[in-house]
């Protein structure tokens, strides 16, 4: 999403909304990220502009969670489905390693095709 709104025209970019978002990019299998900061969502023009209230809600009933419950949710629920599948069990196990599993894939045949 960053790369999006900071890559669109000045006066069209939308303000964001930010909070309680962290990011754990060591790859150490621990659980030990920092909460993210304006700064790392770009800088000088590119710099978007951050609204400390919420203003775009959705149209459908939602709910924002602290990251720690919003992982625990995932971890628990997320899927394709009400049953796993051999993609969601491959993807919700490198969500579990904490970074030791798991890559950024460019196409399916990567990971062995769909």
């Amino acid at each position: 999403m960053r790369l999006a709104i900071s890559s669109l025209p000045g006066p069209i970019r939308p303000p964001i909304y930010q909070r309680d978002n962290f990011a754990d990019t060591d790859k150490d299998g621990k659980l030990s990220g920092r909460e993210l900061v304006a700064a790392d969502f770009g800088g000088g023009e590119a710099a978007p502009t951050f609204s400390s209230t919420l203003t775009v809600a959705p149209t459908i009933q939602a709910s924002i969670e602290p990251a720690s419950v919003a992982l625990t949710n995932v971890l628990a629920n997320a899927g394709c489905s009400r049953h796993r599948d051999a993609v969601d069990t491959r993807l919700i196990d490198a969500v579990r390693s904490y970074g030791t599993r798991g890559k950024i894939i460019h196409n399916e045949a990567e990971v062995g095709g769909l």
